[in-house]
Formats: structure tokens, C-alpha cells, sequence
């Protein structure tokens, strides 16, 4: 980027240093290295700012060797900035075992567990500094609410990924969010000991209770689902089947809060304002919306996107105010200074990346549609900026996408022309049903009126997901596809700018060798491969040939294919797995692989499942020969007596044995040196050919 562009937008000049210390964290650790460097630029700066006094062309001067120590400080100021954000350590030690209080932040409820999001406030009688945790209960208290303190014996555990190949990074996403630790624990060893208040608890609670008009209107259940997303940012009632079919149709971000969202909300102000500017009070009218438009970012939780949305707003209605005159990518680079400022690591979330490229692409590249054609032709206007806007959406974020969601969707330009609108319809009324909510009136009329929106709309995805073309699945993409990708773009809007073959050359060559890694890579795959997978409520054994994959899960007769691909997309994206055949209980007889349950040979590999002291697995009178004796969690028998019925087999621990019994278990394979892995702890088991 020139010199003059930079000059022009002085904001994108301090975000790139600091974004870049930011990032070098995350391989420089040392911050005496990133205060060295902070002294060394405020020494360089000083020094050309002395020796710049001495003459007028070195005056002149200054202001461009100055940027290399500018640049120098802003990094490390980047840098420290990170560093001392990190999330903080304990001794588990030290703290295991000791009676904690824990400060409930948020928590979410299933029908068999709550998932609480807390702060450890202090364990025993040590000062330990407040940590992030989460807890997990077997078990439900509904009564529990943000800001109850929670007393219970510490047995924290570092948040670990599950082990299982190709997986997504559980633990760094934690990490990114604050969180190291985590127990699982029942629900009777939780005590509620206090409450103590905090703004976000507040709002928390707030949210809550816009949730619970909702949930107790006689909206439709998916009705109310969709707009706890549209106006509270929360996703979380949507089912996974739903947020697949709209991420196939190219529409998943209606789900989640976003400049969408802000715009609709701005809007529906904005009009309510009106009235102020025949009381030429415009410039309140812009400072009422915008004080509105902060309450309600921080109500919805604060989220990338919407603190993007806010601060772009924010500039642009402030140059009103001012008289001054905005600029979109300057306001973009404010937005992404105040979230890293925050959260330094809010970098590395897809939702961050996604919504910063797809607006900054926008910025760039989108086209103004005239006044004229606005005015001949309104309708024609914005079909023909609504395509544009999502093509340059879908083209400069589908690699992303393909890598964090391992699909590509195809019908993303269409599916937001049709249905965009339709959700600015939806997204209005639903703010009227919630003004209406206040004042304790439930509108059947309105009701009805927004189920038929809402249906309308998932009527459209499941038409154009059910063309069969709308997406394309299991693509794996890597860091390295990602980067050639956006280098390969950069080269040809070059190539356009300055009208020349050069980089449009350059960008062939890194075309071709992207082509050529992903065909090397295709070529390196296994053939073959067996994986005993670690799943918190089953035993997963996946096993392939080629593009075919096949599920045998011993212990679950419910067997939900379409959460198994969702969970494991990266894996199936990885070895190219077009179809999975569930194995029945019947078993199958492949010329590699044959299930006789509970038994199973798969690429001459010998399997027997112990799903409980009655299988025939373990209480039958020949057993055959076996390699891998998997033991689940209602096995329930001593590791002596499986080594006795399986003297040569490798005992492999399911990751859905309960904690205590597996714990249990191991320690006796651990007292009488009986070979065995532990899923849980040690990850999938797998064999690749």
C-alpha cells in the first residue's frame, strides 16, 4: 500500500504495527524482549528528532525516517499489549482439592448438564487472582443465575482438545476466550453460597428475561428461535440442522449479530427519530441513535462484529455532527483497534477474520450505485448492489470459510437477494413484538404475522439448498491454501489497478502451485484407515476405504450421521469421505473389513467391544483372537478380569467411560502393567494404510 494511501488513513497506519505485535505474541513470549524493543524505537525517534533540528532538509526528512521507530513502538506497544493480556496461570497443585468460590458469569442449560462460565474468585485460604473457568454439572439447577457465587472442592483440569484428527482447536478457541480450566462435576457437589452483582451479570439477566417474553409468546418455537438470534445475538436455541441448511444457502451470518443486524437496527431508530428534524434538531436526532446504538451493542454482549458495526456507524454520524468528512476503511481500522485493545487475541476468531475482510472487501471494491439509478429504477438499484456486495462477500471470504467450516457455499448471491429483505421485515416487526412485550401485550396478529415471515424464509433455503447445488462439502482448505489464495487476489486487483501482465503472471505461477500442492496432497491420502474416535457420549469406530466412510457405534443405537459430519467435517474433508454407511447391528462383510458385532476384524486389526458384563464380548465361552478390547463406559468390570478374558489384546478406554470409573480403571491396568490407552486422555485411537 503507497505512501500516500497510508497518509490517508492514519488510523490503518497504527493498526497494522499493532496488529503485527499482537501476532508476533504468539511466538515471542519474553516481554523484556518487547520492552527492549519499545526503548530501542522511543531511542530511534529521539535521536532523528534531535539530528532532524540541525537543518532544514533534515526537517524535511524527519517525517519519513521517522516511521521506521514510529513503526518499532507501535509494534511493541502491540506486543506488551498481548503479553500482559495473556490468560492467567495457576498451580493446580497447589489449588486442586481446596474448597473454591466461583462467580457465575453466564451458564447455559441442556436437558442433562449446565455449561457455567465462571470466575474463580479464590480457592482455600490463598490470594489467588481471579481465573476464568468452566464448569460443567451432570444434572440441571434452573434457579442458578449470573452473579450466584458457587462453592465446590477444586479439581480443575486444563482444557484440552479431544484428540481426535483433524479436529477443530478447542482449546486454543477457549484460550482466545480466556479460558485454561475446566471440571465436570455432579450436580449436588455445587453449592450456591451468595450472589454477587456485576454490570454484565445484570445485562446477562436482562437478556434473560427479553428471552423469557419471547419463549412464553405464542410465537412458534423456530419463530422464536430465529429472533432470540436477530435481536439478542443469542444462536444458541437454533438446532444444528437449521445452521447447516442456511450455512449451505450461503446465509449462516442472519444467524449471529452482525453489521446486517446493526444496519436493520439503526434504520428502525433512525426512522422512530424522524419527528426531531422538523424540530431542526438533526444533529440530536444523530446523537440519540448513536447513544442507542452503544446500549444496544453492549446489551447484545459486545461482539466483533457488532463493535465493528457500531464504531463504522459511529464515525460516519460524528463527521455529521462535526462537519467533518469519514472515511469508511479509516472507520474499519478504528473498529478493529478498539476490539483488539479488549481482547488482543480476538484476531485469531473466524468471526473477527470473516467480518473484517468481507467489509474492508466491500469498501474496496464495491461499486456506489448512482442517484440516478436509484431513482429511475429503485428496485433494479438494489437487486443490482445486492449481488455485487455478495459476490464480492462470497469471493473474498470462501476460502475462509472453507477452512474453518470445510464447505463452500454456492448460492450465497441469490439466497441474499431474496431473503434479505425478508429478514429486514422480520427483524422490524420483531423489534415492535419486543416494545409490545414490555408493555405486557402479546399481539396475536403480529404473531402470525411474523411466523409466516419466518416461514417464508425457511421455505427459500430449503428450496435453493434443496436444488442439490447450493454448496459443495468436505473441502479441506490450509493455512498455507488461505494465504496463496488472498496473495493470488491481491495480485490480480494489481494487476487491474496499474493495468499491467506482470502480476497477473504471479498470480498464475501461485495458482499453479496451489493446484499442484492440493493434487500432492490427494496423492499422499491414506487408502484405508481405522479410527476409534473420543466422543463424550458414545465410541465412535470409523472406518474407510477410499471415499467410503462407515460408522459402527457399538454403544448408541441412535446414530445421528449429520451430527457425526458436523463434528467431524475436518476429518471427513481431509480424506475426501463423500458418503458414511451407518453399520447396523446386523454387521457388514467387506473383502478389508468385516463387523460381527460386538466383534470386528477392519484392515486386519482385531476388535471386541465390552459395552457390560453381559456381552457376549465378555461372558461368552470361546472367544476369538483379539488385538483391541474396547471397554465402555457401562462395561463395569475389573481390568483383571478383561486382561483374564483377553490376555493379548491392547484394552482400549472409551472417552465416554465416566471420569470416575475411568480413572478407576486405568490405575488398576497402571498396578498391574496391563497395556492399554485411554482415549480420553490420550486422544483417538487410529491405524492409517
Amino acid at each position: 500500500m503507497s505512501a500516500s494511501v497510508l497518509s490517508r488513513l492514519p488510523l490503518l497506519r497504527v493498526l497494522i504495527p499493532f496488529a503485527i505485535g499482537i501476532i508476533a505474541a504468539q511466538f515471542q513470549h519474553n516481554l523484556l524482549t518487547a520492552i527492549l524493543i519499545l526503548i530501542i524505537g522511543i531511542g530511534l525517534y529521539a535521536w532523528l528528532a534531535i539530528v532532524s533540528n540541525r537543518s532544514t532538509a533534515h526537517k524535511a526528512k524527519f517525517r519519513e525516517r521517522a516511521f521506521a521507530p514510529i513503526f518499532l513502538i507501535i509494534f511493541a506497544i502491540g506486543n506488551i499489549h498481548a503479553l500482559l493480556n495473556e490468560p492467567t496461570e495457576i498451580n493446580l497443585d497447589n489449588l486442586n482439592g481446596k474448597a473454591a468460590v466461583a462467580r457465575v458469569d453466564d451458564l447455559k442449560h441442556t436437558d442433562y448438564s449446565t455449561r457455567i462460565q465462571a470466575t474463580l474468585l479464590h480457592a482455600g485460604n490463598d490470594n489467588t487472582p481471579p481465573v476464568k473457568v468452566i464448569l460443567s454439572t451432570r444434572g440441571c439447577d434452573y434457579t442458578l443465575m449470573p452473579g450466584d457465587l458457587l462453592a465446590f472442592d477444586a479439581h480443575l483440569k486444563r482444557i484440552a482438545n479431544r484428540g481426535n484428527p483433524y479436529e477443530t482447536d478447542y482449546a486454543l478457541i477457549q484460550r482466545n476466550n480466556g479460558y485454561l480450566y475446566t471440571q465436570h462435576l455432579a450436580l449436588q457437589h455445587l453449592g450456591k453460597v451468595g450472589h454477587e452483582e456485576t454490570l454484565m451479570n445484570k445485562l446477562t439477566r436482562a437478556r434473560s428475561r427479553i428471552e423469557d417474553v419471547i419463549i412464553h409468546s405464542s410465537l412458534a418455537p423456530d419463530t422464536q428461535a430465529f429472533l432470540m438470534a436477530l435481536l439478542l445475538g443469542n444462536a444458541s436455541h437454533i438446532d444444528s440442522e437449521t445452521r447447516y441448511a442456511y450455512s449451505c444457502a450461503g446465509i449462516a451470518h442472519i444467524l449471529a449479530l452482525s453489521g446486517l443486524h446493526m444496519s436493520i437496527f439503526t434504520l428502525i431508530i433512525w426512522m422512530l427519530l424522524y419527528p426531531l428534524d422538523y424540530l431542526r434538531l438533526k444533529k440530536l436526532r444523530f446523537a440519540i441513535t448513536l447513544i442507542l446504538l452503544f446500549a444496544f451493542a453492549l446489551f447484545t454482549g459486545l461482539s466483533a462484529s457488532v463493535v465493528r458495526a457500531t464504531v463504522m456507524t459511529a464515525f460516519v454520524f460524528s463527521s455529521f455532527i462535526l462537519f467533518r468528512k469519514s472515511s469508511p476503511l479509516n472507520a474499519l481500522a478504528a473498529a478493529a483497534i478498539i476490539i483488539l485493545l479488549v481482547n488482543p487475541s480476538a484476531w485469531m476468531n473466524a468471526g473477527f477474520q470473516l467480518s473484517f475482510i468481507t467489509v474492508a472487501a466491500i469498501i474496496i471494491f464495491a461499486p456506489k450505485p448512482s442517484a440516478r439509478d436509484r431513482k429511475r429504477n429503485p428496485i433494479l438499484a438494489y437487486a443490482r448492489s445486492t449481488l455485487i456486495i455478495s459476490a464480492i462477500a462470497m469471493l473474498s471470504t470462501v476460502v475462509l470459510t472453507a477452512h474453518y467450516f470445510h464447505s463452500i457455499s454456492l448460492a450465497s448471491v441469490i439466497s441474499n437477494l431474496l431473503i434479505l429483505p425478508l429478514v429486514t421485515l422480520l427483524m422490524t416487526g420483531g423489534v415492535v413484538f419486543f416494545l409490545l412485550g414490555i408493555a405486557g401485550i402479546d399481539s396475536q396478529l403480529l404473531n402470525s404475522l411474523l411466523d409466516s415471515i419466518f416461514h417464508l424464509i425457511d421455505s427459500l433455503v430449503n428450496a435453493i439448498n434443496g436444488t442439490g447445488k447450493s454448496h459443495i462439502d468436505n473441502v479441506y482448505v490450509t493455512w498455507f491454501d488461505v494465504l496463496l489464495y488472498y496473495a493470488i487476489l491481491v495480485l490480480i486487483a494489481i494487476a487491474f489497478k496499474v493495468k499491467s501482465w506482470k502480476p497477473a503472471i504471479a498470480a498464475a505461477g501461485l495458482m499453479a502451485i496451489g493446484i499442484f500442492t492440493q493434487a500432492y496432497n490427494r496423492l499422499q491420502l491414506s487408502q484405508h484407515g481405522v479410527i476409534v474416535l473420543n466422543d463424550f457420549s458414545s465410541t465412535p469406530v470409523f472406518f474407510f476405504e477410499q471415499s467410503q466412510g462407515y460408522l459402527w457405534v457399538p454403544d448408541n443405537e441412535d446414530i445421528d450421521v449429520n451430527r457425526f459430519s458436523h463434528v467431524y467435517a475436518g476429518l471427513l474433508a481431509h480424506q475426501h469421505i463423500d458418503s458414511i454407511q451407518v453399520v447396523e447391528t446386523s454387521g457388514i462383510d467387506l473383502h478389508w473389513a468385516y463387523v460381527k458385532p460386538p466383534f470386528a476384524s477392519i484392515a486386519g486389526t482385531r476388535f471386541a467391544v465390552i459395552t457390560n458384563k453381559r456381552d457376549i464380548a465378555f461372558s461368552g465361552t470361546s472367544l476369538p483372537a483379539t488385538d483391541i478390547a474396547i471397554i465402555t463406559k457401562r462395561c463395569h468390570a475389573k481390568a483383571s478380569e478383561v486382561h483374564t478374558r483377553y490376555p493379548n489384546a491392547t484394552l482400549l478406554l472409551s472417552g465416554d467411560m465416566y471420569e470416575p470409573d475411568h480413572d478407576a480403571f486405568s490405575a488398576q491396568c497402571d498396578s498391574i502393567r496391563i497395556p492399554y490407552h485411554s482415549v480420553k486422555n490420550s486422544g483417538a485411537w487410529s491405524r492409517f494404510y
